[in-house]
């Protein structure tokens, strides 16, 4: 470890989420000496849903941090900013130093550990002071996030962030952007779902599920549904997230009143699932898992499905390509763009022939970019990123290539996207994996 390295064992105290999050960056192969603007930024138009529909709700904030130090920031579910409102005119030219601009994107793997970043990972409000950020750059700051749900499916729609100077770091940011994060909210209930598309319900038995309260298991690969489930499960009951590797988590699950869901059984330390497994026995509250496809389970993981009453496995999107019109035709709708785009037969091709690794979130997004891109008319296969026109392109067509595709595919969605951890359970080199998926056509 360098002396630009966070130090991990150099501290008094440091929060566990904080050091998870810094060991993820690492293994993503980021350095404390990266910069945040290698990649280019994004194109965010004025009609980007959260824009659009937060903007009354920043005009407020940008007045209440009037003449102060500190900074409003809005990104969306993938950690693209898409506004920014400091409170004085010269944090611009600090801000765009540091790389927080808009239609810049901040998740793990690009910008390490940070109030945006972190916020999506955990899915809660976070604060990341000083320190605590993975990378040098941000090291002078104070950042606070608080996530912004989409009432109507209950999935994440974005993150409202605070950023100050660290010595101008207050225990009270928090609340304060938990009032503005609820008024936006608000304002998705009242307009449209900032662009998260109204799903209809996934399972018809999940009502009956909510009103016997009976143990669930939501199965499925990431980006299939399995949040939107949890939340149509609950219903009007809140929901917590239990962390098990927090102290106090079966007091916790027992007061709460609604569901109490535990993610990702399949990645569950040895502690954690003993754990789990005492609180099941305890039968104290009323609990959902989430987890992998059920054929993937362990038998830990199976022994924990065996346990729930209610079951829900989610479909990967390359299982319904035949409804993708359709499904393309919702996300519009939901964008407001209902008729607005034709798709040629090349893009409905190389769409089909896509790998879909992050299923509908990925569609989600590709709809997005589209009408950034092109307001109406009709969209061909030279009109989609380039990684839909590589897969269209190189898929592919022997039989032994396409077996090792599909393991490559597989093992990716496996280790949820992360190609360190691929390349690992390969047993090949990460240079080898990324030589692969070049010639697959797949961004390495």
């Amino acid at each position: 470890m360098t002396c630009c390295e966070p130090d991990l064992t150099g501290r008094a105290v440091v929060r566990p989420e904080i050091e998870a999050s810094w060991r993820r960056s690492r293994r993503v192969g980021l350095s404390p000496l990266s910069e945040v603007g290698v990649r280019p930024v994004r194109a965010v138009p004025s009609s980007h849903p959260l824009r659009r529909l937060a903007a009354d709700v920043l005009n407020g904030f940008e007045k209440d941090i009037s003449g102060s130090p500190f900074t409003a920031v809005l990104a969306d579910a993938a950690g693209v900013i898409v506004d920014r409102r400091p409170g004085l005119p010269q944090l611009v030219t600090e801000l765009d130093a540091a790389g927080v601009v808009v239609g810049r994107q901040f998740t793990e793997p690009l910008t390490g550990t940070n109030s945006i970043s972190l916020t999506i990972e955990l899915g809660r409000p976070v604060a990341v002071i000083g320190t605590e950020h993975f990378l040098m750059r941000f090291k002078d700051f104070a950042c606070y996030g608080y996530p912004i749900t989409a009432p109507s499916t209950g999935r994440l729609a974005g993150v409202l962030a605070l950023v100050c100077p660290l010595d101008m770091a207050s225990p009270l940011s928090l609340p304060l952007l938990r009032r503005f994060a609820e008024e936006i909210e608000h304002r998705i209930r009242l307009g449209a779902p900032a662009g998260q598309p109204r799903v209809p319900v996934v399972d018809a038995r999940l009502p009956h599920y909510r009103r016997r309260r009976l143990p669930v298991l939501v199965a499925g690969e990431p980006g299939t549904g399995r949040t939107t489930a949890v939340r149509q499960l609950a219903g009007t009951n809140a929901v917590l997230r239990l962390d098990l590797t927090r102290p106090g988590h079966e007091q916790l699950a027992a007061r709460h009143p609604g569901l109490v869901v535990v993610e990702n059984i399949d990645a569950l330390g040895s502690a954690e699932v003993v754990k789990l497994a005492h609180l099941l026995d305890a039968g104290t509250c009323w609990i959902a898992l989430t987890s992998g496809p059920l054929a993937e389970l362990d038998d830990n993981g199976r022994a924990f499905a065996a346990r729930c009453v209610g079951r829900v496995e989610l479909p990967p999107l390359r299982t319904r390509l035949d409804d993708l019109p359709a499904l393309v035709n919702d996300h519009l709708a939901a964008l407001g763009a209902t008729g607005r785009l034709r798709f040629a037969d090349s893009a409905w091709k190389a769409l089909r022939r896509h790998t879909w690794l992050d299923n509908f979130r990925e569609l989600h997004d590709l709809v997005e970019h589209l009408l950034a891109l092109r307001t109406a008319g009709e969209i061909t296969v030279h009109d989609l990123p380039e990684r839909f026109r590589n897969d269209f392109a190189k898929q592919p067509r022997s039989l032994m290539a396409k077996t090792e595709y599909e393991l490559i595919i597989k093992t990716l969605r496996t280790c949820g996207g992360n190609r360190v951890k691929a390349a690992e359970h390969l047993g090949i080199s990460r240079s080898t994996l990324h030589r692969r998926l070049r010639s697959f056509g797949i961004a390495a």
